[in-house]
């Protein structure tokens, strides 16, 4: 970009403005607004330029060597506050920012960056607030701010514990993945792999210690990173704090270094974050593999058998869901997005309706919707909302989870033979007990059986298609039974009835003619 603004040092109506200062001592001739005045170089009188893009060397009047630009800044106009600035220096160079026509009718946005630290916490943190003008004249804000430790072990665990506790879990982790492996193989070498991904809480756990070896890759080069992560005492931007004219000039190293520093520092939160984040969803995948794990009992397993006994009935209900909340979007989008912010796009529209359901925060809606639109299209707009999706889709939702759980309920309680959990751990201790304190020849516990039960099957079906076989035997069957052993049952009488459907005047009068 090139320099714009006005030093107003130089300005006669400017508050900082002084007479005695002449620009010659503080700009060159190209730095002055003349010299790009109809391509001449006629810079008598003329006020120098006040804002100059990062690229720019003001101690060379060149562009600065390649090593001290970066990429990310060109054609940026960066303006420093460093720590040696007293207040009224700080005063005097926000009055150079607004006297100096620093934000102009072309400026987009404005974005200012800081980096503190707590010595009491040894913690850095990053802010950075952003204001973008639109074309409507509208100011749009949005604030960064990322903590990061960057000294991870020597102050924050000086015993060792936590390392310690990485590497048990760490290695706990590797074992739960060569268990995994060891069934995949047992499953491929029984030609049984089908069955393998078939449950689908088998892709719970690749998904959970994918994730964890994500988090604990995340984490490591974090480690590496902050290892590598090096700072100045200080960082003197300014080429002076005293200057009484062109008090942003730079000091295009310690400029550049500060520019990585802060670089560095983002950098640092943002794997931060991304290890938290990747913990935080190890931790709910690990939610969901303990629901997976004690759906085995009945009582336990409630919360997944509710589910998936109400999946079907969801779906319907969610593209019915789906198709009423699209519909109200695209309306709400036609009435009130023209002034609405919130309803300007169907997405955004959709968001707010979800709130405007799960809050019924008059505050959210009311006041911008009721102005952006007649009365009684407002009206009837909000309340054939409110009545078709919070009394009657919301009361339907909870219908079906309500009617899954008493059906999923009921079977529970008649499985578990109307025990509750504490009795089940109770029979569970008790058998333990029995197990270790009482005689072989007395009491055979479940896994003395089971394993008895192994050394006979030889030659045997597995269990599993042996407890299939016993279950068919003891079913009920609906089946005529005929003298001599035979039952017909649904399958043969339909092969009857459409093999042989003549009837009994039609096989009379096959026979007469045979005869």
């Amino acid at each position: 970009g090139d320099p714009y603004g006005w030093d107003p040092a130089f300005a006669g109506t400017s508050s900082i403005y002084n007479g005695k200062l002449l620009p010659e001592r503080f700009y060159r001739e190209i730095e002055r607004v003349g010299y790009f005045s109809n391509g001449t170089h006629n810079v008598s009188g003329s006020a120098p330029f006040g804002f100059f893009p990062h690229q720019y060397d003001a101690a060379t009047g060149e562009r600065k060597e390649e090593r001290l630009i970066s990429e990310a800044d060109v054609d940026l106009f960066k303006l420093y506050f460093d720590g040696r600035c007293t207040r009224s220096h700080a005063e005097r160079l926000l009055s150079y920012m607004r006297e100096g026509g620093g934000v102009t009718q072309e400026t987009t946005q404005v974005k200012f960056e800081m980096a503190t630290y707590n010595a009491e916490l040894d913690v850095f943190m990053y802010l950075a607030y952003t204001f973008d003008w639109s074309d409507g004249g509208g100011v749009k804000w949005d604030y960064e701010a990322r903590f990061v430790y960057v000294d991870l072990y020597q102050r924050m665990d000086p015993g060792g514990v936590r390392f310690a506790l990485e590497l048990a879990v760490c290695v706990l982790l590797g074992l739960n993945i060569l268990d995994e492996l060891h069934d995949m193989y047992r499953a491929h070498k029984k030609y049984v792999f089908h069955e393998y991904l078939s449950q689908t809480g088998n892709y719970w756990d690749c998904l959970h210690f994918g994730v964890m070896a994500a988090g604990w890759y995340q984490w490591y080069m974090f480690w590496v990173h902050c290892n590598e992560f090096t700072m100045q005492p200080s960082y003197p931007v300014l080429s002076s704090v005293s200057s009484e004219a062109r008090v942003f000039r730079t000091d295009a190293g310690q400029e550049h270094a500060y520019l990585a520093f802060l670089r560095d520092l983002r950098g640092l939160s943002i794997e931060f974050a991304s290890y938290n984040a990747l913990c935080g969803v190890s931790v709910l995948l690990f939610c969901a593999r303990f629901l997976k794990a004690v759906d085995f009992q009945p009582r336990l397993g409630l919360v997944t058998r509710t589910i998936s006994k109400a999946a079907g009935d969801l779906a319907t209900f969610l593209i019915i869901v789906g198709i009423v909340m699209t519909g109200y979007a695209s309306v709400g989008c036609l009435l009130f997005g023209h002034q609405f912010e919130a309803m300007s796009d169907v997405p955004q529209a959709l968001v707010t309706l979800v709130w405007i359901l799960l809050t019924m925060d008059p505050a959210l809606f009311h006041e911008q919707m009721e102005h952006a639109a007649p009365p009684w299209a407002f009206h009837l707009y909000l309340w054939t909302f409110f009545v078709l999706g919070y009394f009657l889709l919301l009361n339907i939702f909870l219908s079906i989870m309500v009617d899954a759980y008493f059906e999923v309920k009921g079977q529970a309680d008649a499985r578990a033979g109307g025990k509750s959990i504490p009795e089940e751990v109770r029979d569970l201790l008790s058998h333990e007990y029995r197990r270790l304190t009482a005689r072989p020849s007395r009491f055979a516990s479940d896994e003395k059986v089971a394993k008895v039960l192994g050394k006979h099957k030889a030659g045997m079906p597995s269990m599993s298609r042996v407890r299939e076989a016993v279950l068919k035997t003891i079913e009920h069957r609906e089946a005529v039974l005929l003298p001599g052993g035979i039952d017909v049952d649904r399958k043969w009488m339909w092969r009857l009835t459409q093999q042989f459907p003549d009837t009994r005047e039609e096989v009379a009068a096959k026979q007469a003619e045979r005869e």
